[in-house]
């Protein structure tokens, strides 16, 4: 109990004299965390809950070290994953001879983006449009196009009926879906050029016999 615990500290320097099983235990929750997809955790840490004993306060326990966390992997998909987590021990330490244990956090994965960029494109006046192609830039890992559920959709507005020039930002990518990844998407242009024209000179002077003014 408590009076026990202030009791049998050690004279002189303060420190416990439990044994193993007897010492006060400093509970901890495992902070909550976020990290985006395909990235390394970072910033890990614990909170202090309960366990101090008597007038001992947390910054004063003379605290050292690190607990080790678990409980994500680079890879895992995007998502929310409570209680997922956990920590132990590790080297943390204080010479007042407490013990630990842990409480586990919650880990948010949130989806990267992927940035969506349209290529431009140039046709002849009163032709169709070309098939519209797009580059994908940002993927982690060796996440590639293929890896993607839901491609984006490439259209426009120009039609053989527009008149020759440049339409800027007219063709539009939409609708991509993934499980892992946001979409940043990048219109393109289209620029028309004039058609050519083949004129030919046709000879309309009236034919004259030899001899006819």
């Amino acid at each position: 109990n408590i009076s026990a615990a202030i009791a049998n500290r050690t004279a002189g320097n303060n420190v416990f004299a439990y044994n193993s099983s007897t010492r006060p235990v400093l509970t901890y929750k495992v902070d909550n965390n976020n990290v985006e997809y395909g990235v390394a955790i970072t910033g890990n840490g614990i909170t202090y809950v309960s366990g101090l004993v008597g007038d001992d306060a947390i910054n004063a326990i003379g605290t050292t070290g690190s607990a080790s966390f678990a409980g994500y992997s680079v890879g895992d998909n995007a998502g929310t994953y409570n209680n997922s987590l956990s920590a132990t021990q590790g080297s943390l330490s204080n010479p007042l001879g407490y013990n630990y244990i842990f409480n586990n956090g919650n880990l948010t994965v949130d989806k990267a983006t992927l940035d969506v960029s349209v290529n431009d494109v140039t046709r002849e006046y009163g032709g169709a449009n070309p098939t519209f192609t797009a580059n994908y830039s940002g993927f982690k890992l060796s996440d590639d196009i293929n890896d993607i559920n839901q491609q984006a959709t490439l259209s426009s507005a120009i039609t053989t009926n527009n008149d020759a020039g440049s339409y800027v930002d007219s063709i539009v990518a939409a609708g991509a879906s993934d499980g892992n990844y946001d979409f940043n998407y990048n219109a393109g242009d289209i620029t028309i050029n004039k058609a050519d024209l083949n004129v030919a000179l046709v000879n309309n002077s009236p034919i004259r016999n030899v001899g006819e003014a």
